[in-house]
């Protein structure tokens, strides 16, 4: 009996540890993209993280789809599983070259399901209020 608990122990701290790595990379990563504002999703203000993908074409980017994200953390998951999905459909190789998959905090048309569910209809732009103003010489 002992010995179940301390193994219960063990994988309660890993799931917590994993939750902590997968914070920090999210932490990182939004202080490489200048955001500064990591509060969650709020649908009903259409102020969302999303995964943004992007098709290049001629040194174009054109959005072609996106994902929705509850906040940054599921965001990284969400983009992951986005890339993954894209180099099952589209072939080895041609998504790091052909796509960019970028997670943002945008201004979205968001429709919000009785339920509580939502998901993005139409991403409008980036919400630059949660980014930190860059200054002239970066």
């Amino acid at each position: 009996m002992m010995k179940i608990l301390q193994i219960l122990i063990a994988i309660v701290a890993m799931g917590f540890l994993v939750n902590i790595v997968k914070a920090d990379e999210a932490a990182d990563v939004a202080k490489q993209k200048g955001l500064v504002d990591l509060s969650p999703s709020k649908p009903e203000t259409g102020v969302v993280f999303a995964v943004c993908i992007f098709e290049l074409e001629n040194g174009e980017k054109k959005l072609v789809d996106h994902r929705h994200a509850d906040d940054m953390v599921d965001c990284l998951k969400e983009k992951r599983a986005a890339v993954q999905k894209y180099k099952t459909e589209k072939g080895e190789g041609k998504v790091t070259e052909s796509f960019l998959f970028s997670c943002d905090k945008v201004n979205a048309e968001v429709k919000i399901e009785a339920d509580g569910t939502w998901h993005i209809i139409k991403i409008l732009g980036r919400h630059d209020a949660a980014y930190k103003k860059k200054k002239s010489y970066e």
